[in-house]
C-alpha cells in the first residue's frame, strides 16, 4: 500500500522554475473586483475529470465552498472562476485543483473555521492563477506582434513534454506504478490531467519570464555584493562551535585510582601515536560516548559536558589529542574533530556568489511586481468569487 501523502504541492508553487526562483503570487494592482464579463469571444479552458480516475457523472451539482474535501470528485457544474482579457477563462474546477493541495491547512478544521479557510485559500490560488494567465496571455501578444505567432504551437508542445517528463519523473522517484500513481491523485482530489496542465502553465510562465527578467540581474556589481556584505553582518557571523570525540576511563572500573591513571596513559600514547579516535573508544572507552560514536556532549559554548573540561576543549585546533583531564569519577580523553572559533565569514567567492543570489532574487521580485501590475491594468482580470 501506497502511502498517502500530499505529494503534489509542489506542482502549485507559482514560481520561475527556469530561473530556480519562487515568486511571491499575491495578487497586486487593481483587485478583480467586477463580475460583469468582458466583450468578446470567450475560450472556455475547463478542467474535465481524467476517465480512468473519476466515476461516471449522475447528478449536477453547483460548486460551494463549503463543499467538504473529503468528496473531491462530487460530481458537480463546472463555473467560471475568472475571465483574463477577451478569450481566456479559468474555471472553478482548476482552482479547487490548487486548493486540494493545500489540504493539510485546513482537513483537521471543522464547521466555520474550515470554511474560512478554505475561502481564504481558494481566493490565494484564484489570485495566482490569474498572475500566471496574465503572463502567459502577454507572451502570446508579444508572440503575435512579433511576427512569431507561428511558433505558439512549437512553445505549447515544448511546455507539454516539460510536464509529462516532471511528472514520469516524481512518479518514478516515488518508485510506485501508474495505478497506483493514479489512485495517489483520487485519494487528494487531483487528476493527472489537472496537474498536468499546471505544469504545463507554469513552464510557459518560466519561459517568458526567463527572457524578459534576465537582463535585469546582469547589472550586479561588486560594490552592490561589497555593500550587501557590509549592511547585514548577522547574515555572516560564524557561531562558536566544536565537535569534539570523548574516551572516558572510569575510576570505578579499577582497584585504585592509579591503575585507572595507568590505563588512561595507555590510551592517550596510543591516541597520539596514530590510533584512529573512534575505534578506541569504542573499544576501550568506559562512558556514554561509546554509544554516540565517540562524541562527546556539546558544541557550544555552556553546553559543553562536563562543564570543568569546557576551557581545554574550546582551547583546542581541529585535529589536536588532549593531554588527560582528571574529573572526580575519572579521565577524559578528548579530539577535536571541527572547530569554528566565531568571527565572520571572509568576503570569499563562496559568499559573493550566496550575496549575487539574493539580490537577484530581489531584483526578479521587484521586476515581477511591476510586470504583474502593468499586466493587471493592461488586460483587467475579472474574478467571480463564490
Amino acid at each position: 500500500m501506497v502511502a498517502v501523502e500530499p505529494m503534489f504541492r509542489w506542482v502549485c508553487t507559482f514560481g520561475i522554475v527556469a530561473l530556480g526562483v519562487t515568486l511571491s503570487a499575491t495578487a497586486r494592482g487593481q483587485s478583480p473586483d467586477g463580475l460583469k464579463a468582458p466583450e468578446g469571444k470567450l475560450t472556455v479552458l475547463p478542467l474535465l475529470p481524467d476517465p480512468l480516475s473519476a466515476p461516471a457523472a449522475s447528478a449536477i451539482k453547483p460548486a460551494s465552498l463549503t463543499t467538504s474535501m473529503t468528496e473531491p470528485f462530487r460530481d458537480k457544474q463546472i463555473q467560471v472562476a475568472a475571465f483574463i482579457g477577451t478569450d481566456t477563462v479559468l474555471t472553478d474546477d482548476e482552482v479547487w485543483q490548487m486548493v486540494r493541495q493545500r489540504g493539510d491547512q485546513f482537513n483537521d478544521l471543522t464547521g466555520g473555521e474550515r470554511e474560512n479557510k478554505e475561502k481564504a485559500i481558494y481566493r490565494e490560488e484564484l489570485r495566482k492563477l490569474i498572475e500566471r494567465e496574465l503572463i502567459i496571455t502577454e507572451l502570446f501578444a508579444r508572440m503575435r506582434k512579433n511576427n512569431a505567432g507561428g511558433k505558439i504551437d512549437d512553445i505549447m508542445d515544448s511546455s507539454r513534454d516539460i510536464a509529462v517528463r516532471r511528472l514520469g519523473e516524481y512518479r518514478k522517484g516515488k518508485n510506485v506504478t501508474e495505478e497506483e500513481f493514479t489512485k495517489i491523485l483520487r485519494s487528494q482530489g487531483l487528476t493527472y490531467k489537472g496537474l498536468r496542465r499546471q505544469l504545463e502553465r507554469d513552464a510557459l510562465v518560466s519561459m517568458y519570464l526567463e527572457q524578459s527578467l534576465k537582463d535585469k540581474v546582469k547589472f550586479i556589481t561588486l560594490n552592490d555584493l561589497w555593500d550587501y556584505y557590509l549592511a547585514n553582518p548577522k547574515e555572516f557571523a560564524l557561531e562558536e562551535r566544536v565537535k569534539w570525540l570523548d574516551l572516558f576511563v572510569s575510576n570505578q572500573r579499577f582497584r585504585t585510582p592509579e591503575e585507572a591513571k595507568k590505563f588512561a596513559d595507555g590510551m592517550w600514547t596510543m591516541a597520539m601515536a596514530g590510533d584512529d579516535f573512534v575505534p578506541l573508544v569504542k573499544k576501550y572507552g568506559q562512558g556514554d560516548s561509546n554509544l554516540r560514536n565517540g562524541e562527546g556532549i556539546g558544541t557550544k559554548r555552556g553546553e559543553i559536558l562536563p562543564t570543568e573540561m569546557e576551557p581545554m576543549i574550546l582551547d583546542m585546533e581541529a585535529g589536536q589529542v588532549s593531554s588527560l583531564m582528571q574529573t572526580a569519577t575519572g579521565y577524559h580523553l578528548v579530539k577535536v574533530v571541527e572547530r569554528d572559533k566565531g568571527g565572520t565569514r571572509p568576503f570569499d567567492a563562496k559568499v559573493q556568489t550566496e550575496i549575487r543570489g539574493k539580490l537577484s532574487r530581489q531584483v526578479q521580485e521587484k521586476e515581477y511586481a511591476k510586470l504583474v501590475d502593468e499586466l493587471w491594468r493592461k488586460y483587467r482580470p475579472r474574478a467571480i468569487e463564490p
